[in-house]
């Protein structure tokens, strides 16, 4: 639901309502469920309150670009990402295939990997590269029907389990986390890899 808001009665009770609504910048869609005539009421005035609210910050702002509807700051970076790609897919700005966008991902890794051998350490230029592998990264994600928050936090819970593996293994060698050696951090984490842990 893309720039949308709506109040929406299931008719199965009297004050049963389902509230559908995007953020500002159209990125999320979120429903609830009230039961209680006097919260409805309340909730379809806050609704009201955020679709004014809304429409204001479209008339107020000044539009150049078709994407300017997403161009707000968002704590939600990687599905601005998408949103952003999917927006700009609308008009045939798009890659073909994931795998079209993979080719993207491996020249933006390219040009990473030239801006560290280039001048290394932290620039302007090196964040650019990185930014960009990042984005290019976030359109594979679109195109293969990947949520690429989803697929982000799974990673984190394995890299966890993973690590806490490692802090128990050498807790069980009688070898404190600070003293290991990258060796035999890497030998543990290939272990519990191969076990698909």
């Amino acid at each position: 639901m893309m720039g949308g808001t709506g109040l929406h009665f299931n008719g199965l009770q009297p004050y049963a309502a389902s509230i559908l609504f995007d953020d500002v910048r159209g990125l999320r869609l979120q429903t609830y469920t009230v039961h209680d005539k006097g919260l409805c009421g309340v909730l379809m005035c806050q609704l009201q309150e955020y679709r004014t609210g809304r429409e204001k910050v479209m008339t107020t702002t000044k539009k150049s670009s078709f994407l300017d509807v997403l161009a707000l700051e968002s704590d939600d970076i990687l599905h601005e990402s998408v949103a952003l790609g999917q927006r700009a897919a609308e008009v045939g700005f798009d890659w073909p295939t994931a795998m079209d966008a993979l080719e993207k991902v491996r020249e933006e890794v390219d040009e990473v990997h030239c801006e560290l051998e280039r001048k290394p350490g932290v620039c302007d230029d090196l964040e650019s590269e990185v930014g960009d592998l990042l984005f290019a990264v976030c359109m594979v994600a679109r195109l293969s029907q990947v949520d690429p928050v989803r697929a982000l936090r799974k990673t984190h819970d394995k890299f966890r389990h993973r690590f806490a593996l490692i802090e128990r293994e050498l807790d069980t060698r009688g070898v404190a986390l600070e003293d290991a050696s990258l060796e035999l951090m890497e030998e543990i984490w290939q272990l519990a890899k191969a076990q698909d842990v």
